[in-house]
């Protein structure tokens, strides 16, 4: 019989998946006496309800997670209070309406101008300060914090107190209502990977599903692989001729210089963003980190136009996708991967 973790433990788990914080931004046991003080003051705690993480600038600007509520005062003084289970959803946020840093001419949630500099820009998972959350009656909420990384980890941890990880779980597992096909069918993939790639509203030039491409392209891109009889291509990227690539219930194709290539959801060992087959790339800003293996201009690296996957015999492949849209493939080619894991099936 599995028991559910008591409220102190799982304080004290999240604690130590958090690490090290900040000076503004830290578990709630590294503040002093009197940082400790000043956040339990905000708030009246509930009995049996524990403290995680605390962020402090000042009496009008504040956030508490704990494990049961998020609390925080913005700058403008308005407070605000969620409960953990009726988070939806939390994520970097390019800021409220009318914040100066953000760039209009980018989707929401995306670019905004580091430092306020309009001449810069940055995703702002890593240039804006502020922290959305979506209820679950739709209503959206701007929390203001730190720039930087530790932005991300506030996140994960808010993520996995409102249930993110189960959620994720169920999300993937579900019945599929608008394929009507199976559990684990190539209809029920399918109809999973068009509901992913749509959930993003942002509009992409190239990138379409495969249905919203005209005639012509449908059939080039189909007469360039051998679809097996219950294999369905779901959504691909046309450039040109030569700047192309196709993902179908099971697998990837696509283009590149020595020829076409396909590989199987369930041989995919590793993806991601990629500086591309002759990396690193050095870009105008002259600036350069290393993530997951690669070289990225901070600035620049959300609009890379190639994405990476590594089969499970450790080759590993490049392929030219529109700029901009990395987040969108990895969070389709992802959930074709676990749907591999969750519903394992033997090709012939």
């Amino acid at each position: 019989m599995t028991t559910m973790p008591s409220e102190e433990s799982e304080a004290q788990r999240l604690k130590q998946k958090f690490g090290a914080g900040t000076a503004q931004t830290r578990v709630f046991d590294e503040w002093d006496e009197g940082g400790r003080q000043s956040l339990l003051s905000k708030i009246h705690l509930e009995d049996g309800e524990h403290p995680i993480l605390g962020h402090w600038k000042e009496s009008s600007n504040w956030l508490l997670t704990t494990t049961r509520r998020v609390i925080w005062t913005n700058p403008d003084k308005q407070s605000y209070e969620l409960r953990n289970e009726n988070i939806k959803k939390v994520g970097p946020s390019s800021g409220p309406e009318g914040w100066p840093w953000q760039d209009p001419s980018s989707p929401r949630d995306t670019l905004v101008f580091v430092n306020g500099n309009p001449d810069i820009k940055g995703h702002c998972g890593l240039y804006s300060p502020w922290l959305h959350f979506i209820d679950y009656s739709g209503t959206r909420y701007e929390a203001f914090l730190e720039t930087g990384k530790i932005l991300t980890r506030v996140r994960n941890s808010i993520w996995q107190l409102s249930g993110g990880w189960q959620r994720s779980l169920e999300d993937v597992q579900k019945p599929d209502i608008k394929s009507g096909g199976p559990t684990g069918s190539d209809a029920y993939r399918a109809g999973r990977l068009e509901f992913t790639f749509e959930k993003y509203p942002e509009k992409r030039k190239k990138t379409h599903l495969f249905s919203a491409f005209d005639s012509d392209v449908q059939r080039f891109l189909k007469s360039r692989v051998h679809l097996n009889v219950e294999e369905q291509p779901v959504l691909a990227f046309y450039e040109d001729a030569s700047t192309w690539y196709l993902a179908t219930s099971r697998g990837i194709v696509w283009l590149s210089s020595s020829g076409v290539h396909y590989i199987r959801y369930q041989e995919i060992d590793k993806m991601g963003w990629s500086d591309g087959p002759e990396g690193p790339r050095e870009c105008e800003h002259k600036k350069v980190i290393t993530g997951n293996g690669e070289s990225f201009c901070k600035i620049c690296r959300a609009n890379s136009p190639w994405f990476f996957v590594v089969s499970s015999n450790g080759q590993r492949h490049e392929i030219a996708i529109e700029a901009g849209s990395a987040s969108h493939i990895w969070d389709s080619f992802r959930l074709m991967c676990n749907l591999e894991r969750i519903h394992p099936r033997t090709f012939e």
